[in-house]
């Protein structure tokens, strides 16, 4: 085949393509390497792609394609998107030849399909090659009523119906994976209808977040093998040595629970609060819906302090929106096999309250965070829970709690996979595709950091319940939101390979390390002065 004859069937390929032109990876839409692609339209005439990010057409316009090369080319490729991944369309190979064109391309034909395109190709040849991305937009075309636009709202309806499903037994391990099948569909849907229905290109395009940004994509982790082996080593480890010191703590604060009580007793705002009387609490229960939503509302705004430049704009807006969203939504997903429980033994589908001490460790997190100059950061979200009237047995309480954080990591796990959705042209830059990111990407750390700092098996978080229920469920469970946080969140490439920095790395390993020194020097506080409490 010749080259012109591959770069050809290269144009009419990204035509016939179109119903697989979706969701491409974030690249600039522009040529390089020297190439000149030019678009000519019989309503809006001709239009160099080299440098223009967006081709607007319109359904009954015909088209032309051509490109010329600085040198000889004797290969060309063309690929389309769906869902973040390139999919091959064509691929040509001839002796060489430095210019193509193809003409009389019908567009009506791509009205049907869909209303936004994203196509990128390359060519290469002895002398060096080109590459490049441009976005098609037909004015005319009704979003909803194409292929993909369509589609994808059907498939976000079906999500949506599906994910109300899942949550209607949340305690069922099979509704999890449904959930799961749902999110995707749903989330999908919806960024395929966005990239459909959004024009590329518009001006005043708010900006994105350093805390989203610094969070990578499924594309953007490292596969090599031997990051893998040591992520998958330090996960291992820790889940082996976290049950002592935990262990260590839970006994000493058991045995010296009364004298410690006391002692907290005697301070005075934490002393009142224990005192408090029933009826008071009663006199009071007004109040609390709006003091938590207060307490969500300062949380984030605690939590939007880990992104350096956050401040009074509105693209620090957007991000203080996004956290509250994803620290809301992780409370209640974290909660939902509980409450299942409590529905279906009493009827009792809980209260929500906030639990106060988790603003020191949200204030904590960010110093941190701020400190070891590590983005995303910490950002711990089980700042929310549920009171009942009554409590459960340990082993069903220990099954609903491991539910509840698999429901987080299984939502963290689908959330981290749409990032590409949002980060593609179409919907990269705009207001719905920037809210979108900084929600998902709120969700992914605080789902996999609930996990890896909300499960550590203390007697006053989740992960006590869990390791008494069943050792090997906390360990899977455990094992795998360790894993994440090392693989995801601080990304072998910049945070533990030789090559990388090692700060973020350093300081994460420091806080369980540390975790195991304030376990043993609780221990010692009470062994070597018994009888005595701190302020006695």
């Amino acid at each position: 085949m010749s080259s012109r004859r591959a770069a050809s069937w290269g144009m009419i390929g990204f035509v016939l393509a179109g119903v697989l032109v979706a969701l491409p990876a974030g690249a600039a839409a522009t040529v390089s390497g020297g190439c000149v692609i030019t678009g000519t339209s019989t309503s809006g005439g001709s239009v160099d792609l080299t440098s223009t990010d967006v081709w607007h057409l319109r359904s009954t316009d015909e088209i032309t394609l051509s490109g010329s090369a600085p040198s000889l080319q004797t290969q060309a490729a063309v690929n389309a998107y769906l869902v973040g991944l390139g999919l091959p369309v064509i691929n040509g190979q001839g002796t060489g030849d430095t210019s193509a064109s193809v003409s009389g391309i019908p567009v009506s034909t791509l009205a049907f399909l869909g209303r936004v395109f994203v196509i990128g190709g390359t060519s290469s040849g002895p002398e060096g090659g080109c590459s490049g991305q441009f976005t098609v937009v037909l004015d005319d075309v009704s979003p909803l009523l194409t292929v993909m636009g369509g589609g994808g709202a059907a498939a976000s309806l079906l999500g949506l119906l599906g994910t109300l499903a899942a949550v209607r037994r949340p305690d069922r391990v099979r509704r999890l994976v449904l959930a799961m099948i749902s999110l995707t569909l749903l989330l999908g849907g919806a960024a395929l209808v966005l990239q459909q229905s959004w024009t590329p290109g518009q001006s005043g395009a708010p900006g994105r977040s350093a805390f989203a940004m610094s969070l990578v994509g499924p594309s953007g982790v490292t596969t090599d093998p031997s990051a893998l082996a040591q992520a998958a080593g330090l996960s291992l480890l820790i889940v082996i040595l976290m049950p002592f010191p935990s262990e260590l703590f839970n006994r000493t604060l058991e045995e010296n629970l009364d004298r410690i009580r006391a002692f907290l007793g005697r301070l005075p705002l934490v002393g009142r609060m224990l005192r408090a009387p029933d009826g008071e609490q009663e006199r009071r229960a007004w109040w609390q819906p709006l003091a938590v939503a207060l307490f969500v509302l300062i949380s984030g705004l605690l939590y939007g302090l880990l992104d350096p430049s956050f401040g009074t704009d509105p693209d620090s807006g957007l991000l203080y929106l996004g956290l509250v969203v994803a620290l809301l939504a992780v409370a209640w997903v974290s909660n939902l096999p509980l409450r299942a429980v409590h529905r279906t033994r009493d009827g009792d589908r809980g209260r929500l309250h906030a639990a106060m001490g988790t603003l020191v460790i949200a204030a904590g997190c960010v110093l941190i965070s701020r400190a070891a100059g590590f983005l995303p950061g910490y950002l711990y979200g089980l700042i929310l829970g549920y009171r009942f009237a009554r409590g459960l047995e340990k082993t069903d309480e220990g099954r609903a709690r491991a539910l509840g954080g698999w429901w987080m990591l299984a939502v963290a796990a689908v959330c981290w996979v749409m990032l590409e959705a949002v980060r593609s042209p179409g919907i990269a830059g705009t207001l719905p595709g920037v809210i979108g990111e900084n929600v998902l990407v709120a969700l992914v750390v605080a789902g996999i950091e609930g996990v890896v700092f909300g499960f550590v098996p203390l007697r006053f978080l989740h992960g006590e319940r869990v390791f008494q229920w069943r050792r090997g469920q906390w360990a899977a469970l455990y094992a795998i939101g360790v894993f994440g946080f090392f693989w995801i969140i601080l990304n072998p490439t910049n945070g533990f390979l030789p090559d990388g920095p090692t700060t973020s790395f350093a300081t994460a390993l420091a806080l369980f390390a540390g975790f195991g020194l304030v376990s043993i020097l609780f221990w010692g506080w009470f062994r070597l002065r018994p009888g005595v409490v701190a302020g006695e």
